[in-house]
């Protein structure tokens, strides 16, 4: 980090390495029962306990709005370049790129209409003439920071959530990833906090670092843990902001969530871009 706000945001992170939560991860990672044993459970806020407690007579699967759809203006990329191509740097791999992850699930990795939209979506709206601020529930490798990154048309400010457990050394290799990217590109900045995004100490953080143009939501994938994400990206979220979340088609609970927020008011505006397993996009 280069400048004040950026010098506090870290320190901050720093500071969270040391709570409780991330200690309590930490030891249970070196414990032979880990992989039987689930992480920390969130309480939901007051907000949240209504959202689940919606009848279903109150969720009506939404309709796409005119006005969001139009204003995305969302075209198909008549030739969009390959995962491998977005993820290659001067001829070798960004760290990122995890061999195992190819042929994983459905191919999400390589799959012509994941990243390479996420790439032509990013382009789409970013902003020239300012910086892009992008909030990341859910980093894995970086796989998004990196194609966020070269694909914004202006300099990029990407905050990245995420516990490190389902993948222990995640931030890591996204880490390696954004300093390649910085020292190449020179226009993105970059912060990475290890921990989940309902610990109390992360939304502090989180609220000083804030507010974001987009925030995009690939964490927790249960409902509680969902909605306590939309509710969280509610209240950092930029005024004209958007809300990206990933899994829309292809995750029930994750649909549920979005009905349960949109019936709630959080949010009054939607929108889907057909990635493979369906980006919504709330506002």
């Amino acid at each position: 980090m280069n400048n004040p706000r950026g010098q506090k945001l870290k320190a901050a992170a720093t500071r969270i390495k040391g709570g409780v939560v991330r200690r309590a991860i930490r030891w249970s990672q070196t414990q032979p029962e880990w992989a039987q044993v689930g992480p920390p459970h969130p309480r939901p806020t007051p907000v949240v306990e209504q959202a689940l407690r919606l009848s279903p007579a109150m969720l009506h699967d939404p309709t796409p709005s005119p006005a969001l759809t139009a204003e995305l203006a969302w075209q198909t990329p008549s030739d969009p370049p390959s995962s491998q191509e977005l993820f290659r740097l001067d001829g070798e791999m960004l760290p990122c790129w995890q061999e195992s992850d190819v042929g994983l699930y459905d191919d999400w990795l390589i799959n012509p209409t994941y990243y390479p939209y996420y790439d032509a979506f990013f382009q789409q709206v970013s902003k020239p003439d300012g910086p892009t601020r992008l909030l990341e529930i859910g980093v894995r490798t970086g796989y998004i920071a990196a194609i966020f990154a070269r694909a914004a048309r202006g300099r990029t400010m990407y905050v990245g959530v995420d516990p490190n457990v389902y993948l222990r050394n995640g931030l890591d290799l996204a880490s390696a990833t954004l300093q390649r990217l910085r020292s190449e590109l020179n226009t993105n900045e970059f912060a990475l906090i290890e921990g989940f995004s309902w610990d109390v100490d992360v939304q502090k953080t989180l609220a000083y670092s804030g507010p974001f143009d987009l925030i995009h939501i690939d964490g927790d994938h249960t409902l509680l843990g969902k909605l306590i994400d939309l509710e969280l990206a509610r209240r950092l979220l930029a005024p004209g902001g958007l809300v990206l979340v990933d899994d829309y088609s292809y995750h029930p609970p994750i649909s549920d969530a979005i009905r349960r927020s949109l019936a709630l008011g959080w949010y009054h505006e939607f929108a889907l871009i057909p990635t493979m397993r369906g980006l919504a996009v709330l506002r």
